[in-house]
């Protein structure tokens, strides 16, 4: 064969044979590209509402919260007064006669404190007695004229007007003398008052009277007061709160109290009443403590310091931080989102200060474990 025609023929051939090799590994790579395009392509799964609510919450962020408590220790003056005080005065005009006490003099109710003598009710109490004694003679002497004329009267021999007179009489005699008592109780009562006594168990701090001075009832004044007794078994504290710090406070709550003068003594008592009203000219509230002096015998109108802890009072203020991001809104308010034993629910906040990280808030909150950030990505049911 010429040399022409064997190239011919070979060429012819070769593409025969690179055919049968390609064919083959070209359906290969397609079948292997198709397999792969179809293992990449997502698988559709219709969910239903809970079932994308779950799928949502079962990723999210949470933080801790941290509680701040408002931990200071508030100082105030206080002064102590006795728990009973009175100032004594006269309810009768007259000369002091008699004079029993001093100041510091202790006495204990009813003692006669000083006598007045009023010369004027003595001799009205003798003037009623006498009228007394005459309007109970005529009142024998009518008894005896009813009894003779009703004797009489069975006979005919006087009228019954005569018998009715006398009883009417009789009646009045009976009244008068009624209303002469009622005067004669009247002025011993008076008389009780010219002696001076002790309305209750305590000392004297103050004395305004001598012997033999005159002491005038019809213009009494308040400076005028014959005594003044203090009974200082117990005395009460008496403090000014501001009204910054009456939210910490209520009754029962306790209280340390010094006193000027006496170094190393701390009265540890109790808050016994609030009065319940801010003074508008100064902006406190009064508050008093009690406690027993028995023992300790401190006099009344000490000035000291009382103090009080504002985390350990039972109005302490909680305030807690949390991370800015925690933030969100239900129903109108601001809150948060606090998970418990699992379950996530809002709670409604009031904040106190915020920066660019972190919020300072009160509320009412249950002891949650911890707080979702980012709340407003979630869905759940409220």
């Amino acid at each position: 064969m010429p040399r022409r025609a064997k190239m011919l023929n070979l060429v012819n051939r070769k593409p025969r044979k690179l055919a049968s090799v390609l064919v083959p590994l070209l359906t290969s790579f397609i079948l292997l590209a198709s397999s792969s395009v179809m293992a990449k392509e997502p698988t559709r799964v219709l969910l239903n509402k809970d079932s994308l609510e779950e799928s949502a919450v079962q990723h999210y962020q949470t933080a801790d919260l941290i509680q701040i408590n408002d931990v200071r220790q508030v100082s105030l003056p206080i002064i102590s007064r006795a728990i009973q005080s009175a100032k004594l005065f006269s309810r009768m005009s007259g000369f002091i006669t008699a004079q029993y006490v001093e100041i510091g003099d202790k006495v204990n109710k009813n003692y006669v404190l000083a006598v007045i003598d009023d010369p004027e009710v003595k001799a009205q109490e003798q003037k009623i007695l006498a009228n007394i004694a005459s309007e109970q003679a005529e009142k024998e002497l009518n008894q005896l004229n009813l009894t003779r004329v009703e004797q009489l009267a069975n006979s005919k021999l006087v009228s019954d007007a005569e018998r009715d007179l006398l009883r009417i009489m009789l009646r009045q005699s009976n009244a008068k003398i009624d209303a002469l008592k009622s005067e004669l109780a009247q002025n011993l009562q008076r008389q009780s008052f010219l002696s001076i006594r002790a309305p209750f168990s305590g000392y004297i701090v103050e004395k305004n009277i001598e012997l033999g001075d005159l002491v005038n009832a019809d213009n009494p004044q308040t400076d005028t007061y014959l005594y003044r007794i203090a009974n200082t078994q117990k005395l009460k504290i008496i403090a000014y709160v501001p009204q910054s710090e009456i939210k910490f406070l209520t009754v029962g709550d306790n209280i340390n109290a010094t006193f000027t003068g006496y170094d190393g003594l701390i009265i540890n008592t109790q808050i016994t009443r609030m009065a319940k009203a801010v003074e508008e000219s100064t902006g406190t509230m009064l508050i008093e403590a009690e406690f027993d002096n028995t023992s300790l015998n401190l006099p009344s109108g000490l000035r000291g310091i009382m103090s009080f802890d504002t985390a350990q009072q039972s109005n302490a203020q909680v305030y807690w931080q949390a991370p800015i991001s925690a933030l969100t809104y239900h129903q109108g308010n601001t809150a948060i989102v606090g998970i418990k034993d699992g379950n996530k629910r809002f709670y409604k906040i009031n904040i106190i200060s915020q920066s660019t990280k972190n919020v300072v808030f009160t509320s009412k909150l249950e002891q949650i474990e911890k707080v979702i950030l980012n709340p407003n990505a979630l869905l759940f049911n409220s």
